[in-house]
């Protein structure tokens, strides 16, 4: 009987130990997280003595992190709690107010909001609290990587702890840390983008506002002339203040007292406050070569510095956990090649990375643009967006991983009709439209749209995506529900293994009922079909971090096999980081 919770599928004989997974920053301690859901044991390792709550870097949460961490661990509401959400938006340019706008705190439906303001020591915390409380994972502090050497099974690692030297077993190293590190540097992991001479003061300050909840951006301040402020809300009554440096000014001049002073009552007016923490900090994005090294795999800020304003890297680092961790799993349980299928977190997530990276710049160049025709252009479309909301809604102020289309990746499979030219003889004109249509709906490597409907022998409510995180999801579109069930009930056979759930979809209540772990969902109204934009036969397959895998136009699901093997990279030869034994040694200097 095939598993169909790839949490319930047992190691391959030759994974006995945990992953060590280095840094207990927040991307870390949520990829410990998605490896404890499918019960891959882990250790996470950091040279610090544990979270410091005098930290003063923030976390900006979009719903999808949110969302992720609600999938492994149910937490996503118990951070939600113990964080802000800016209800509120102000933009003022020089001394005038441009706009302030009501911010819409969720999207309809969806049960977590747009973004979240959390202090990043916060979120450490309680990750840490869901850790211990879900089980899988050891952290284990003022430990550091020394050395360590690979080999076509595993990675033997040198630790350096307060006892002395030891040394560990790992069949993969996580690296969540950075940059630079030792490690990136015996590597030659270099990060290359761009490193701006942008300098930022930050202040967290409790005070009491009018509108707490509200975020603020003012260019060329008065009492900061030239350069960009803003203000982001935070628990418990205090507001996050960024201010732009000028080039060459003193950091330490201006965290005077007095001068923090007059920049907090120009800016607030006259109330009471307290400054709670100050720093000073640049923005770097940049991206390093290459996510996977044999059994080391890079992700958030090892991998990419893609954040704004001293920002954490918990979204985007997230999403490298989201699309790393199930591969794993697979690659555990001995159902997928392992070298094709990891590769493929490089490629896609170093795309994703990249294309990250050149919306970063874009969002910088227009809040701190250089002096000349750029700050010219930016002025201009600041003052055209108090009369005209079309170009206010044009402009982006807040940085974040947002959704990315997967590209090139070698586990894809689209449907080769899709791009033939000229008009197909065998289809009627009836069917010719309803190609043209598939082929402008959700793409391969786009997130799966979400949507629920009734299950046809219960009349529940059934979410298509609701088992995506246990395995791969088959949407299986038709009116001859017979026929299909004929031919699933035969696919698990032929899979070996890999778990999978199959949905048939049908437009008109089937005269048989469902069986074999099957599901049939009733689309009278053609919900489902709209938003696949599917034909009478139409087949989606998706993966565990609901990324559509594969799509077909008009299929008698009999190939489904085959576009499962090629999900899991068995059909994929071209991989790009062939595992060899190779040894890495960090000295104390690095």
């Amino acid at each position: 009987m095939v598993s169909h919770n790839l949490a319930q599928l047992s190691a391959a004989t030759h994974w006995h130990d945990p992953i060590i997974i280095v840094g207990a920053n927040p991307v870390g301690l949520i990829t410990a997280l998605g490896l404890a859901y499918y019960r891959i044991p882990s250790v996470v390792v950091e040279d610090g003595s544990g979270t410091s709550l005098e930290s003063n870097q923030l976390a900006l949460l979009d719903q999808s992190t949110l969302a992720i961490l609600d999938t492994w661990s149910q937490s996503g509401q118990q951070i939600v709690a113990n964080g802000v959400i800016p209800t509120g938006e102000r933009v003022l340019f020089r001394k005038s107010q441009l706009y302030r706008a009501p911010l819409a705190a969720y999207e309809p439906g969806m049960p977590y909001p747009r973004l979240l303001n959390i202090h990043q020591a916060t979120l450490e915390h309680l990750l840490l609290q869901i850790l211990q409380r879900v089980g899988g994972c050891q952290v284990l502090w003022q430990h550091s990587v020394r050395g360590m050497v690979q080999d076509h099974e595993g990675v033997n690692i040198e630790l350096a702890t307060p006892g002395g030297n030891k040394y560990v077993r790992a069949p993969y190293l996580l690296v969540t840390n950075g940059p630079p590190t030792p490690m990136h540097n015996a590597l030659g992991m270099n990060h290359t983008g761009t490193t701006p001479d942008q300098r930022f003061l930050s202040l967290d300050i409790l005070t009491k506002l009018d509108n707490p909840h509200e975020r603020w951006y003012w260019f060329d301040a008065p009492f900061n002339p030239g350069y960009i402020t803003q203000l982001h809300p935070l628990p418990d009554g205090i507001v996050r203040v960024v201010y732009q440096l000028r080039p060459g000014e003193d950091p330490a001049a201006v965290g005077r007292p007095d001068a923090l002073q007059q920049r907090i009552v120009n800016m607030l007016g006259q109330r009471s406050y307290e400054v709670i923490a100050l720093n000073t900090h640049s923005c770097q994005r940049s991206v390093i070569a290459q996510f996977k090294h044999g059994r080391l795999l890079f992700l958030g800020s090892a991998a990419h510095s893609l954040s704004l304003f001293g920002a954490s890297e918990a979204n985007s680092g997230a999403q490298d956990a989201w699309n790393l961790v199930w591969k794993l799993a697979l690659v555990r349980a001995g159902l997928a090649m392992e070298e094709s299928l990891l590769d493929t977190y490089h490629i896609e997530r170093h795309a994703a990375a990249a294309a990250y990276l050149e919306s970063t710049n874009e969002t910088m160049s227009f809040l701190t643009p250089p002096r000349g025709l750029a700050e010219w252009k930016r002025n201009t479309t600041l003052r055209l967006s108090q009369p005209f909301k079309v170009i206010r809604n044009s402009i982006q102020l807040v940085d974040g991983s947002g959704s990315y289309t997967y590209k090139n990746s070698p586990i894809f499979s689209d449907d080769h009709r899709l791009y033939l030219g000229g008009r197909f003889t065998e289809l009627s004109d009836e069917q010719s439209a309803t190609l043209k249509r598939f082929r402008l709906g959700p793409q391969v490597g786009t997130l799966a749209p979400s949507l629920t409907l009734p299950n046809a022998d219960t009349g529940t409510p059934v979410s298509l995506l609701a088992r995506s995180a246990q395995g791969f999801v088959i949407l299986c579109f038709t009116a001859d529900v017979e026929m299909a069930m004929a031919v699933l009930q035969q696919v698990p056979v032929q899979i070996s293994g890999v778990p999978i759930s199959f949905l048939v979809i049908t437009p008109v209540m089937p005269a048989v009922s469902a069986e074999g772990g099957i599901t049939i969902v009733l689309d009278a109204d053609h919900k489902a079909a709209s938003a696949y934009n599917a034909g009478p036969r139409s087949l989606y397959l998706i993966r565990p971090d609901r990324v559509i895998a594969a799509r077909r136009f008009d299929s008698d699901f009999n190939d489904i096999p085959a576009l499962l093997r090629h999900s899991v990279g068995e059909d994929v030869v071209d991989t790009r980081s062939r595992i060899r034994r190779t040894e890495t040694k960090l000295s104390a200097s690095q």
